[in-house]
């Protein structure tokens, strides 16, 4: 039944557009491309119409998400009108729908060619800059890209600039759930066990962030993190191990790590995530914040502790 309606309403979507693009129809061939034949004019004005639904810009109600759905399961619409859609501005739209409705181009013939020939001369700065990110999903949809050219590109320009670049997070991302082994010496070498000059703190903290969620963290590298001299880095990366403490089977001593940090925020985090065998390495410290929220949980786990007792004995009773 859901099905059936989803295809009613894409129906519906793709019938009030064809009523749209004919009314346009009529205006182009008698007032603005009256010269141009009939065929011709149909082809760009459906160009055109393509070009509306997929403006970056444009605003993402239900008739149009489903005319979206619709065109880009069906390529063969596209290729005929491809002319008029291939624009930084329009395949940035393009693939960002693509993702958000879970289609992979690159299982389409036409998507195919036009990805591969895309990925060919790759301008790496284009996609820093963010005027490429089409490019980055567009590689995330094959099996065979060098993520490593890409990675080590586009750090070399992230090192060098003070804040952190949404296209440098997405590449980071891919490379390293794509290519860990190479991910984890690119981390050693530069950043645990670099004895020069390391990145800045906002290029470490997603560095640490990955690298903990690859699973590669080990005791000697989280008292690295812990030890960092930025206070939102060593977060960042304790953040991360925290909400990855499946990954993990000595998950407490890494944890452990972090217990003497000289940073308020990253004791505030232990004293709120610290499983509860674990507040008590905490509980000397000196900030403020951090002991009213470890008095706050050992009065609710006392709370909960008396709640199981009583439930107990009424049972028995």
């Amino acid at each position: 039944m859901h099905m059936l309606m989803n295809l009613i309403s894409g129906f519906k979507a793709a019938r009030s557009l064809m009523r749209w693009l004919r009314k346009l129809l009529v205006l182009f061939q008698y007032k603005v491309m009256g010269y141009m034949a009939p065929e011709e004019t149909k082809k760009a004005l459906a160009g055109r119409g393509l070009g509306v639904v997929f403006r970056q810009n444009y605003r993402d109600d239900r008739e149009y998400e489903t005319v979206k759905l619709f065109v880009l399961n069906n390529p063969d619409l596209m290729e005929d009108h491809i002319d008029w859609v291939d624009t930084p501005e329009h395949l940035n739209k393009i693939f960002l729908t693509a993702n958000r409705l879970d289609i992979n181009l690159y299982s389409f013939q036409f998507w195919k060619r036009k990805i591969d020939k895309m990925l060919k001369n790759v301008a790496h700065k284009s996609i820093f800059s963010g005027k490429a990110d089409y490019l980055i999903s567009a590689a995330c949809m094959t099996e065979d890209f060098d993520w490593t050219s890409l990675f080590e590109s586009m750090y070399a320009y992230q090192a060098s600039h003070s804040w952190v670049r949404n296209s440098f997070l997405r590449v980071l991302m891919e490379f390293a759930k794509r290519e860990p082994s190479k991910f984890k010496k690119h981390v050693d070498e530069h950043v645990f066990f670099e004895k020069e000059k390391k990145p800045p703190f906002c290029v470490r903290g997603p560095l640490y962030q990955e690298y903990i969620v690859a699973g590669l963290l080990s005791k000697k590298t989280a008292r690295k993190i812990r030890s960092d001299g930025s206070e939102e880095a060593s977060l960042q990366g304790l953040r991360a191990l925290t909400n990855n403490l499946d990954s993990y089977s000595n998950s407490d001593e890494l944890l452990l790590q972090f217990t003497d940090s000289k940073y308020e925020q990253v004791i505030d985090h232990l004293a709120e995530n610290l499983p509860e065998h674990l507040i008590a390495s905490i509980m000397g410290t000196e900030f403020h914040r951090a002991k009213r929220r470890i008095e706050a949980r050992l009065e609710k786990i006392e709370r909960d502790k008396a709640k199981v007792v009583n439930i107990d004995v009424s049972v028995e009773v």
